[in-house]
């Protein structure tokens, strides 16, 4: 080191240290994908994804029911009460002891033939 000056070198996110974002010469950078990213964002911070009807909203409901969350819903989307829940896909017969975590989709609707 000539005149004083200190070198830093770059930590990790730099790409040329050596850190997680570095690549050997040859090989292609890996950037993690954004809605992966996302996702475990969701996740951590326990939001669940809610559809009904025409809604389509993110709430932190990790860790409530789903009759809890249905509760809740009812004065902010009308959900009625009864109304069938599905869970990333999946229909839920028992909504009172289902726990709902951060990054799902619960979704609620009617069945068919219902007047609403």
């Amino acid at each position: 080191m000539s005149g004083g000056k200190k070198q830093v070198k770059p930590g990790p996110g730099f790409g040329p240290a050596g850190g997680p974002d570095s690549a050997e010469e040859g090989q292609e950078l890996k950037r993690p994908d954004a809605m992966e990213m996302v996702k475990k964002a969701e996740q951590s911070l326990g939001t669940v994804n809610i559809v009904y009807g025409p809604h389509d909203v993110n709430f932190d409901f990790a860790g409530l029911t789903i009759a809890e969350a249905e509760n809740a819903l009812r004065g902010l989307l009308g959900v009625e009460k009864g109304s069938e829940a599905y869970v990333n896909g999946h229909k839920v017969d028992n909504k009172s002891e289902t726990k709902l975590q951060g990054g799902e989709r619960l979704e609620f609707m009617r069945e068919a033939g219902q007047k609403g």
